[in-house]
């Protein structure tokens, strides 16, 4: 909820700048309201504890990319700045003056690519592994998950906002970043490919979001939370995890210094979520006082 009010405050506060005006704060403002209407109803429905925690986990699910779109109509308008050459250069400094996104054209492989990119696409599906905290009845560890979840997305929201910065992809067709990017290969898998960077791109609304890595903060914030349920689980996680973070630089989707933003990020995200459950305990019924 203080996501949203943040949002909906920047954007009534610049909607002089923005070409479709007061639309995204109205998009902020209904988000809030259904979220905080959602929460009223269900801590006074006297359906089970489980199903309630279940249905407020989905309402968190769809509320973030339904405010990541509406970004999409506010960040590139309130803050003129574009980061891109600022990331290049720092990516150029941390390998010795070369880019590692045209590094890594070298080595495209179709069936790589198109297995990364599947990959890549599975994004938000990615957190849902969270639900097996609410399947074995930790509904206390269930709700530190998802307040990591909301704290994840809003720092990211706010890293977008002020860094903002575009894909390599997509820089490497204008005339003024085209030959500091270097990209000099199209990235191609096999039959799926072409038809998830379409529809990406395409649905995205917001193309400033490369600072921080979101895919990466995902992943390492994933990985860290099943490790924290169980060893075993956090093992059959990690290859999965690992292979989104590299394809983010190996599709041309982000800069090297975004991943390091993200996994911060991440990691930042794990510990605030637990801390603040700490500190604000969730109140878990009597009847389910085995449950932890």
């Amino acid at each position: 909820m203080g996501c949203m009010v943040f949002f909906l405050v920047l954007s009534a506060a610049f909607s002089g700048r923005i070409p479709s005006g007061t639309e995204p704060a109205i998009r902020f403002a209904t988000i809030l309201v259904c979220y905080m209407a959602a929460v009223r109803i269900l801590d006074r429905s006297p359906s089970p504890f489980g199903l309630r925690m279940f249905i407020r986990a989905v309402f968190l699910y769809v509320a973030f990319p339904f405010a990541f779109m509406a970004l999409g109509h506010v960040i590139e308008f309130i803050n003129p700045f574009r980061a891109e050459a600022a990331l290049m250069e720092i990516d150029r400094l941390m390998f010795f003056g070369a880019n590692p996104n045209a590094v890594l054209q070298d080595f495209l492989n179709p069936f790589v690519v198109e297995g990364l990119q599947i990959v890549y696409a599975l994004y938000y599906p990615l957190f849902m592994l969270g639900f097996i905290f609410l399947f074995r009845r930790r509904y206390s560890e269930f709700m530190a998950y998802l307040t990591g979840i909301a704290c994840l997305f809003w720092l990211q929201f706010i890293g977008y906002t002020l860094v903002p910065a575009r894909s390599p992809y997509i820089i490497a067709d204008l005339p003024e970043y085209a030959a500091r990017i270097g990209l000099h290969t199209r990235v191609e898998g096999l039959w799926l490919t072409d038809l998830i960077r379409h529809s990406i791109h395409s649905v995205e609304g917001l193309k400033f979001d490369c600072f921080p890595s979101g895919h990466t903060a995902g992943a390492i914030y994933v990985t860290l939370s099943m490790f924290a349920f169980s060893r075993r689980w956090g093992i059959a996680v990690a290859p999965w995890c690992a292979a989104l973070v590299f394809s983010t630089v190996y599709l041309q989707y982000h800069y090297v210094i975004d991943l390091f933003a993200g996994a911060a990020l991440g990691v930042g995200a794990f510990y605030l979520g637990r801390a603040l459950t700490r500190r604000y305990p969730l109140h878990i019924p009597a009847d389910l006082g085995g449950a932890r």
